[in-house]
């Protein structure tokens, strides 16, 4: 319990920093951006100088989107938050997922019910869904099989144990599962970190678990990795919402 708190307080501090200077970067890219941007109408007769600043442009605006990924790690904006059917949430994003995914990639979805209700941002729990995916599907080297899994759940004080970050009360659990690799026992405590990645270079910014971390936080809920060697089970509580009659 003492190191999962120790975890949870050392990725929040990651977080701070890192927004502190992705905020203070984006500042200096809108700069870089704007002057590429008025240097390209004064060159319109000069085609090489204006296919230099269009990569100038290019490279500049992959920055910002990576930039904006950081600021979703540590951010705690909760203005577009409401609730969400999170079964209807998977399903769409499954249904994105499917045709862009590997021939011998199956995915299989078992929901216990299909009313649960979370509170979050319906953009952010579907990025949750494709990271995580997108994950497995690295992992699986594009062969094997993804389980998908949403259910109620209620902690109390003796089945809290193991989500010492969390009240007791009642949750709904998202689980994905896949057939690969897994994750080594001595990278289990690092894979939410930002920039830290498995990927050869070039392949991933190693951004895609701690965004996923940093969304679930804001909804007040927790993630942890289920490390049996067999694949990587990752597991989400999030607080379950249910309407109250007027």
């Amino acid at each position: 319990m003492q190191r999962c708190l120790e975890q949870t307080s050392k990725l929040e501090a990651l977080g701070t920093l890192a927004s502190g200077i992705a905020h203070d970067f984006n500042t200096l890219l809108g700069v870089i951006l704007g002057y590429a941007e008025m240097t390209e109408d004064l060159v319109s007769n000069d085609p090489v100088a204006r296919e230099n600043l269009q990569q100038i442009l290019i490279a500049t605006g992959r920055a910002r989107d990576l930039v904006a990924r950081i600021l979703a790690f540590g951010r705690r904006d909760e203005k577009n938050a409401a609730p969400l059917r999170i079964a209807d949430s998977l399903y769409e994003c499954l249904a994105m997922l499917r045709p862009s995914l590997p021939p011998k990639v199956t995915l299989h979805a078992y929901i216990e019910r299909l009313d649960l209700q979370v509170i979050g941002d319906a953009n952010e729990l579907q990025q949750i869904f494709m990271d995580l995916t997108v994950n497995a599907v690295h992992a699986m080297a594009e062969h094997g099989d993804i389980y998908y899994s949403i259910e109620a759940v209620t902690l109390n004080d003796d089945t809290r144990t193991d989500w010492p970050e969390l009240a007791t009360g009642d949750y709904v659990r998202f689980r994905i599962r896949d057939t690969g690799c897994g994750v080594p026992p001595h990278l289990v405590n690092r894979i939410f970190e930002p920039f830290f990645t498995t990927k050869d270079v070039g392949e991933g910014t190693g951004l895609g678990l701690s965004v996923v971390y940093g969304i679930v936080k804001r909804m007040k809920g927790a993630i942890r990795l289920n490390n049996s060697g067999q694949g990587a089970d990752f597991e989400i509580l999030c607080p379950r919402y249910e309407e109250t009659e007027p």
